[in-house]
């Protein structure tokens, strides 16, 4: 599926979604999220949000972050997935995706941030 912001993947045993090279805002994650759960194949599979070619995460505060993690544990929100791995390779984007990480910790899914695919990709099928 694909969106001028994103392109989502169903690889069978995870979803891969690959951020544009965009600013990310909270409504581009939102927007991701609802068109993963349209996918064929959504039902308890773990997920890869690939944001390594973002621009920026200027949008992004710990306000606004922590608003959208909170619609994350609302009961009225199926969310099936086990793991969610976050990629990244800029700082920047990497404290973002810690704070992200952080604020998740009591959602009923593990998140982890890698700056390796193949170390995200190991860990969200172990």
């Amino acid at each position: 599926m694909r969106d001028h912001n994103f392109d989502i993947e169903d690889r069978q045993k995870y979803v891969y979604i690959r951020f544009a090279r965009v600013p990310l805002t909270i409504e581009i994650l939102r927007d991701a999220l609802e068109k993963e759960l349209l996918t064929d194949n959504k039902r308890f599979l773990n997920n890869v949000w690939d944001i390594r070619d973002v621009e920026s995460t200027m949008d992004i505060d710990f306000d606004k972050l922590s608003r959208f993690v909170r619609t994350l544990n609302d009961p009225g929100l199926k969310r099936w997935q086990l793991k969610t791995a976050i990629v990244v390779d800029t700082e920047a984007v990497f404290g973002v995706s810690r704070m992200y990480q952080s604020l998740a910790a009591d959602l009923p899914f593990e998140v982890q941030v890698f700056d390796n695919e193949d170390e995200a990709l190991e860990w969200l099928v172990a």
